[in-house]
Formats: structure tokens, C-alpha cells, sequence
């Protein structure tokens, strides 16, 4: 909920752009996020016509779960806890463009 609200209102309020952080502000953050799926889909509709080979569509996939997993191992250095990371990110993920959508339609 918390992402949610902050990605909502980060939009809301227009601020794209922050001095201090550059491409590391949140609606840019945003945006990337909506381009890791955008990305996602492009390439399942690809796969699917088989302009691609599924495999590319499974190295994707994979590459996304390992990131975020190595993001919470990095922070933690604990396994375990780590395992935690690609459900947080998918459910993070969701909160930040539902929340922006939200912003930008209000």
C-alpha cells in the first residue's frame, strides 16, 4: 500500500525530475519498471508468433528472478532471506505502476 501511495502520489504532483537524484528520481524509476514489463510482453508475443525462440523468453525470466534476488543477497548476504526477493520485487513492481496509473489518471 505504502508503494502504492508513493507512487501515486509522485505522479500526481508531477516530479519528474529531482536535482539531487537525476535518473534515480521515482517517476523515471516508474517508467523503467513499466519498460521491464512492456519488455516482458513484447517478447512473449514474440516467442509466441516465433519471430523468437522461447528459450530467449526463459533467459529473460531468469535474468529478472536472479536480479532480484542478488539485489536482497547483496543487502543481507543471507540466502535465505533472499529467497524473499523476485515475490517482493513481482509484488513491488504491481504497487509501483498501479500507483502511477492511479496518479496519472486522477
Amino acid at each position: 500500500t505504502k508503494i502504492y501511495e508513493y507512487a501515486k502520489w509522485d505522479i500526481k504532483y508531477g516530479i519528474w525530475w529531482h536535482p539531487a537524484q537525476g535518473f534515480m528520481s521515482h517517476n523515471i524509476k516508474a517508467l523503467s519498471v513499466f519498460a521491464r514489463y512492456i519488455l516482458a510482453i513484447l517478447l512473449l508475443f514474440l516467442g509466441l508468433t516465433g519471430f523468437i525462440s522461447p528459450a530467449f523468453i526463459l533467459i529473460y525470466l531468469a535474468l529478472y528472478l536472479i536480479w532480484s534476488y542478488r539485489k536482497i543477497y547483496l543487502e543481507f548476504g543471507d540466502w535465505k532471506v533472499s529467497l524473499w526477493g523476485p515475490p517482493l520485487q513481482i509484488t513491488s513492481d504491481i504497487g509501483v505502476m498501479s500507483g502511477f496509473l492511479a496518479g496519472l489518471f486522477k
